[in-house]
């Protein structure tokens, strides 16, 4: 991921700072490793007619949704104290629409179960 390579070799004058980018980075990774779970697991909850499976995939959409909010919540922080600028700037608003992106594939991957289950064996 390009946004992680550029994140993790620039290194700023004010430490914290690279530890905010680093939590921002490790967040999103965490959330693209749940989300390609989520969708996982509700294809497999499909495929094998799992109601249980699809429950779970259920459940577990609400932890991605944390997790976005989460990343609002740093890159917010971020903006307003540390007030970045150029690569800085891109990288941390396009955590933004990555997360945004991971949050609607976990919902899609529930929502896919949620049919399965409607719709039943």
């Amino acid at each position: 991921m390009k946004m992680v390579h550029d994140m993790e070799h620039t290194a700023h004058t004010v430490k914290s700072y690279d530890e905010e980018l680093a939590m921002l980075v490790n967040t999103i990774a965490h959330m693209g490793m749940l989300a390609e779970e989520q969708l996982a697991n509700a294809v497999q909850a499909v495929v094998r007619r799992d109601s249980a499976l699809a429950n779970q995939v259920v459940a577990d959409d609400s932890r991605v949704d944390e997790l976005e909010q989460e990343v609002h919540k740093r890159v917010v922080r971020m903006l307003a104290l540390r007030q970045p600028v150029a690569i800085d700037l891109r990288n941390i608003v396009i955590s933004l629409k990555i997360s945004s992106d991971l949050e609607r594939i976990a919902d899609y991957a529930a929502n896919l179960t949620l049919n399965a289950i409607a719709t039943g064996p």
